[in-house]
């Protein structure tokens, strides 16, 4: 995934990239597991990691902000809610576990 562009000075890009590798890809599983079109999906991504770069600061659990945030640019809660609760969802991962 590539860093979305946002206005800020060379240090200040360098620390939001930092936030965009450790929480983009987390959030977007979650959005993905919505099954919502491509598009929307990105821009939910996209959006809320925007919307909550001013707020995350020294935020205790980063995550549940983002995935509140989410919710308020259209991610939809029955969906994931209704998949967190199906039995495979708990499962071990399958495959070779040494």
């Amino acid at each position: 995934m590539k860093t979305p562009f946002v206005p800020l000075n060379e240090s200040e890009q360098a620390v939001f990239t930092a936030f965009y590798q450790e929480y983009a890809p987390k959030l977007w599983g979650l959005i993905v597991e919505a099954n919502l079109p491509v598009k929307k999906a990105e821009a939910i991504l996209i959006n809320t990691l925007v919307k909550a770069w001013p707020l995350l600061d020294g935020e205790p659990s980063p995550l549940a902000r983002l995935l509140g945030l989410a919710y308020q640019q259209g991610l939809p809660i029955d969906g994931l809610r209704a998949h967190a609760l199906t039995p495979h969802f708990l499962d071990p991962p399958q495959g070779d576990v040494e």
